[in-house]
């Protein structure tokens, strides 16, 4: 296929490959009472065609799409470039649009991807905040932020996740105000391999390079490269000769600190980022268990570093060897010393030591889950060749020399965390205690008589806190982070600068994030895996996994922004789908609910309910609501083209009808733990997607064949009718049940074996107005577009981090988990780099002739309709500001429900004027040209569409302005 833009095509096709073009047509034809769209093409490729509104581009019917060729997806026909396609002269509402002028028949082919921006901010209370910016919004994770770092040039380095369970990051930011600069880790797009060699890299065939993915847990917590647990890690404080070690730090079991020295990533003009160091420490090796908060600082010489904060442990019990136990106080690595690191040799001697009758004498608090405080936790140098202890045993700041020399203490309560200003000799302490704020203090001159405390800052830090200084401002600028595990609304990196007398905030990277109660958060709080967008206004709205719903209006200028209604309730959801009806539909809990899809949503009520909530009719399970990860209890809910609606969740598969009645609740034999949603087609037909489902048909990208995960963590799409059954249908190799099986789509990623890891979120996919799939792989870092028939049509989508933008036929993303289409684009959750991409449809072919311009009134729609027993009359037409829409009934028709609902010509429902039992006579009902909140309506042309029982006639009505 083809990948370059239409004009670079044209210009080297002799040199690419054939393009092809329309022999004849499109045009369009009636014959003996049937209409037909006609074309032949010059070369096989995929086409699209439909029935468009030539003024606004809308589309009012979507016939077919796919892949012509020996496959080609009915209605086209198999083995042939010419093409005739019926129509019927309905919109994809059902309704007669014959006799509207403006009317053509579109005919697009050759589809290719275009880079069509993104969205990667929120905007909240006025303010665009980054995901770039809000650095580690997690409420779930133990720690959010691994180490602080600060270069002579005044940047900072934050190491640490971006998000909830997202990749562990390296990412700096202007030491002064807190700005943000680059993200280092993950890679960006565009190193020279043989930079990235020594990592966890996959070179593919294409040129390009992703993270090897040895388990999911790689994949979608640690970026490979850093190869850090979750739970654990370090950076050093102070950034030396262009050099920051990055450290794995495992209490439990492990055999020694695993470093890595990334050198030139720290210039951020520069991208390299080499040398895995291994070990750290070779000897004496590490107790086989210990505990504490590990610390670490540059030795003066910057040829070793001190560590302090870690000791032996020693177990009592527990099945993972950890359980219950008590301090280490006789060996090498005893409670209460400080150690010095040779870098090059990884020996490792003590140079700092407290006795052991202070050790057994001291009563120190403990932290859930990292056992007791160290006897010594902080630790800092000077350029004069001081260490600076924070010595928890006696309360006090100790000061020593090279040698281990002690000078002198600073009487100071629970010290914690330690820094000193170079060229004034103040000094920077955090004291820590649990359940007592934490405090930032400044010190005076520690070589006069009396130091005493001169400026205090109060934050909150959990087992751990971290502090760096950035002396390369007029004024030091102090950045402080604390890992407290659960809590989010005290986590993040404060940033206060030193006025003297007093510390002034600066920068805090994550403020507030509960906004609207305990399961709203902000967008970077979570995974952006539940997406939906409209076909016709190319609105997406998405979810992050904790309830928050957002939206993207406005692709001039993307950002996202908080769901609410006009009376400021914020809209929460689990599932979100906007139907084809053009209403936004939300599930939370046991609850459905759906609203309009205008800028500020309101309630839209089913008539028969008087209430826009369906509730409690689902059958139980706790699982359904997922606690915060909701997301991951609910594996589907979709919308039909008649308004029927469907959930399913790890046991129930119930359906409904558009009045929010009830049709089945049907009770899974077995749970459906592997799910990546449901969508219906235009049909009615359903399509579900199984995870680890590997069939032995299932189309692999040549780079992944011999990949273990990417097996293990894919799925398959299906499509069922509503007379299948889904309890089932899903195996490790087969589809049960089954009208279709998409071999080609490939959707990834979903958990391992329990056991082995667990993602925490599940992919989605799209069905678009035609039965094309759109499909993210999160392994392959790609989309698919499938047509209904199984043939691939498109597959974009390179590696990036969130500093790589897009540009043309280049699509950068880490991780797609889910994908969305409207008519003329796909929008891309690109998960880790917290984003929605747009990406253009862009065909090589598109041709749109306007066909009714001469055809008359007397094909189509009437002003005045007799049909059976019942008739219509619009009055006045064209109208500004209301007209009458007059129903007459007789007959045997006056036992049946009358309906009588204003539609525009893409089929959305605009106003319900009645839903009801009339008796016989004459009707009046006027609409006043405002939808059913009360919003005035363009002017244009609608369809006034009355109904009872399968009686249906249609009337034009005009809106004048």
């Amino acid at each position: 296929m083809c990948t370059l833009l239409k004009s670079l095509v044209l210009f080297i096709s002799a040199i690419t490959c054939a393009i092809p073009n329309f022999v004849s047509g499109p045009g369009f034809r009636s014959d003996n009472g049937k209409k037909y769209v006609d074309f032949t093409l010059s070369e096989y490729t995929d086409v699209e065609v439909s029935i468009v509104d030539t003024i606004n581009r809308k589309v009012v019917r979507h016939l077919c799409a796919g892949r012509l060729g020996a496959n080609a997806p009915a209605p086209f026909a198999q083995n042939s470039l010419q093409q005739s396609v019926e129509w019927d002269g309905l919109n994809d509402d059902g309704i007669n649009v014959i006799g509207i002028a403006g009317l053509g028949a579109r005919v697009r082919a050759d589809m290719h991807p275009l880079y069509g921006g993104m969205a990667d901010k929120l905007m909240e209370r006025g303010i665009q905040k980054s995901s770039n910016y809000w650095f580690g919004a997690s409420a779930n994770e133990s720690e959010n932020f691994f180490g602080l770092s600060v270069d002579s040039n005044g940047t900072l380095y934050v190491l640490g996740t971006g998000t909830v369970g997202s990749v562990i990051s390296m990412r700096a930011y202007d030491g002064a105000s807190g700005a943000y600069k680059k993200t280092i880790m993950p890679f960006p797009s565009g190193m020279d391999r043989a930079a990235l060699v020594p990592y966890e890299i996959m070179f593919l065939n294409d040129g390009g390079y992703r993270y090897r993915t040895s388990t999911l847990a790689d994949l979608a917590y640690r970026a490979g490269a850093l190869t850090l647990n979750r739970f654990s890690g370090f950076m050093l404080p102070e950034v030396i000769d262009g050099r920051v070690l990055a450290f794995k730090y495992s209490r439990v079991n492990n055999v020694g600190l695993f470093s890595r020295v990334f050198n030139g990533a720290l210039d951020i003009s520069l991208n390299s980022v080499i040398n895995n160091r291994g070990s750290l420490i070779k000897s004496p090796a590490l107790a086989p268990l210990y505990s504490g908060p590990l610390y670490m600082t540059w030795f003066p010489d910057h040829k070793s570093v001190l560590i302090s904060g870690i000791y032996g442990w020693v177990s009592t019990g527990g099945s993972n060897g950890w359980g219950t136990g008590y301090v280490d106080t006789f060996s090498s690595w005893r409670d209460g010393q400080v150690y010095k690191v040779d870098l090059a040799t990884g020996k490792t001697t003590s140079i700092i030591t407290i006795s052991k009758d202070s050790l057994l004498a001291s009563n120190r608090t403990g932290f859930p889950g990292v056992g007791p405080d160290a006897a010594i936790n902080g630790v800092t140098t000077d350029d004069s060749g001081h260490i600076f202890i924070c010595d928890r045993v006696r309360n006090c700041i100790g000061i020593y020399d090279t040698t281990g020399n002690f000078i002198k203490a600073i009487p100071q309560m629970s010290p914690d965390n330690i820094a000193v200003n170079r060229k004034t000799g103040e000094i920077y302490l955090v004291a820590r205690r649990l359940n007592l704020p934490t405090v930032l203090k400044k010190i005076s001159d520690w070589r006069g008589n009396s130091p005493t405390v001169m400026a205090t800052f109060s934050f909150t830090a959990g087992a751990k806190s971290y502090l760096v200084v950035n002396q390369a401002s007029d004024k030091p600028v102090v950045w402080l982070s604390g890992n407290l595990g659960y809590g989010l609304n005290n986590q993040g990196i404060w940033g206060v600068r030193d006025d003297g007398a007093n510390f002034t905030l600066i920068s805090r990277f994550q403020d507030s994030a509960y906004t609207g109660g305990t399961q709203y958060r902000d967008a970077w709080s979570g995974y952006l895996t539940r997406m939906d967008a409209d076909a016709a206004t190319d609105q997406v709205v998405v979810t992050n996994n904790f309830h928050g719903l957002f939206k993207v209006e406005n692709w001039n200028n993307p950002f996202m922004s908080i769901c609410s209604t006009s009376s400021g309730q914020k809209l929460t959801a689990a599932e979100v789908q906007i139907g084809f009806n053009g209403l936004l539909y939300t599930q939370t809990g046991y609850k459905i609910a759906r609203y309009t899809l205008n800028h500020l949503h309101e309630p839209a009520n089913y008539v028969a309910k008087g209430t826009n909530i369906l509730a409690d009719n689902i059958s139980n399970d706790t699982y359904i609501q997922g606690a915060a990860y909701g997301g991951i209890g609910t594996k589907g809910f979709a919308v039909s083209n008649d308004g029927r609606m469907l959930f399913l969740d790890r046991r129930t598969y119930a359906l409904y009808d558009s009045t929010g009645s009830l049709i089945k609740d049907t009770v899974l034999s077995t749970k459906l733990n592997t799910s990546a949603g449901v969508q219906f087609d235009r049909k009615g037909n359903i399509y579900a997607a199984g995870g680890r489902c590997f069939t032995s048909e299932m189309d692999v990208p040549s780079d992944f064949i011999s990949d273990a995960i990417y097996r293990a963590a894919t799925g398959v799409i299906a499509k069922f009718d509503l007379s299948s059954s889904l309890t089932g249908g899903f195996t490790s190799t087969t589809v049960n049940n089954a009208v279709s099986v998409y071999t080609k789509a490939g959707i990834a990623p979903f958990s391992e074996d329990p056991g082995n890891a667990c993602i925490c979120r599940s992919p989605r996919f799209d069905v678009d107005a035609y039965g094309r799939l759109f499909v993210p792989n999160g392994i392959s870092g790609k989309v698919r577009v499938v047509d209904n028939a199984n043939n691939l049509i498109m597959e974009f989508g390179e590696y990036g981090n969130s500093d790589s933008k897009g540009d043309g036929s280049r699509i950068p993303m880490f991780m797609p988990m889910a994908a969305a289409a409207s008519d003329n684009c796909v929008y891309v959750s690109d998960d880790i780099n917290v984003r929605i991409i747009r990406v253009r449809m862009n065909y090589m072919l598109d041709n749109c002739p306007d066909f009714t311009t001469s055809q008359t009134a007397s094909e189509g729609f009437y002003e005045n309709v007799n049909i059976d027993d019942y008739s219509i009359q619009v009055s006045p037409n064209p109208f500004n500001p209301a007209s009458t829409i007059s129903v007459m009934i007789s007959g045997k028709s006056v036992s049946d429900r009358l309906n009588v609902t204003i539609y525009n010509l893409e089929g959305r429902v605009v106003r319900v004027l009645a839903d009801g039992i009339y008796g016989n006579g004459l009707h009046k009902f006027i609409w006043n040209g405002r939808d059913d909140v009360n919003i005035p309506m363009s002017a244009g042309v609608y369809i006034c569409k009355v109904t009872q029982k399968s009686r249906v006639v249609a009337a034009r009505m005009i809106l004048a302005k």
